[in-house]
């Protein structure tokens, strides 16, 4: 995991998304990663990380499978499913590919628009009732929009 922060804080600029990738989060995943002992990957083997992946769950183009199989190809070793208001069920993180899958949701926030990410929230059934409520109200409201067209 040291090797983690080193290569982030030393290559950070090569994720465009770094202007958003604070340390505080990788303090966080190694927290979680411990006190879940999911062991990461071997010091010696190198992979990227990518924490903010979507699915055709939402608004992806990939079924979960096929990202799994597209981020093992491009050698990501951690990534974590963050579909809007959606959390994948903890069967699918596992896989044959080496790869550590967090499950974790994309929330809408009414704070200016911001969205809020969450990882390794697939134990925590109270917002898993919530964001299936949520999803039904939004597929009754798009139904209705249809209705009306």
């Amino acid at each position: 995991m040291n090797r983690i922060f080193e290569v982030v804080e030393n290559n950070g600029y090569l994720n465009p998304r770094n202007k958003y990738f604070l340390k505080e989060l990788l303090v966080v995943l190694k927290e979680y990663l411990q006190a879940n002992s999911i062991k990461f990957c071997d010091n010696d083997k190198e992979g990227l990380i990518d924490l903010h992946i979507h699915t055709n769950l939402s608004d992806g183009d990939l079924s979960i499978n096929e990202v799994i199989k597209l981020s093992k190809k491009n050698n990501c070793k951690l990534i974590s499913i963050t579909d809007h208001d959606h959390i994948i069920d903890s069967n699918l993180c596992k896989n044959d590919y080496g790869i550590t899958i967090i499950p974790g949701v994309e929330l809408n926030s009414t704070i200016n628009g911001m969205h809020i990410l969450g990882y390794g929230m697939f134990k925590n059934n109270k917002l898993k009732e919530k964001l299936q409520l949520l999803n039904k109200e939004n597929e009754q409201v798009c139904l209705e929009v249809i209705r009306l067209l």
